[in-house]
């Protein structure tokens, strides 16, 4: 009898796959005010930020973007 051969998953062992998400929908539940996402995976998720969320934009940290093409 032949042994089989399990395959391992397609994801990436350190997780090194990033997840991306676009805002396309506001949502209002119970007085709250959330988005509906769409992340790169295909996932729709709705997020709310929480009671005590606040932003300052001067406290901001401006994140680098890196290409993920190489040449």
């Amino acid at each position: 009898m032949p042994n089989s051969i399990k395959s391992k998953p397609s994801q990436s062992p350190d997780n090194s796959i990033r997840r991306r998400a676009k805002a396309f929908q506001r949502i209002e539940r119970n007085g709250r005010v959330g988005w509906l996402y769409e992340w790169n995976t295909g996932a729709i998720d709705v997020i709310f930020a929480p009671d005590d969320f606040t932003f300052d934009r001067s406290k901001a940290r401006h994140l680098q973007v890196q290409s993920t093409i190489s040449d």
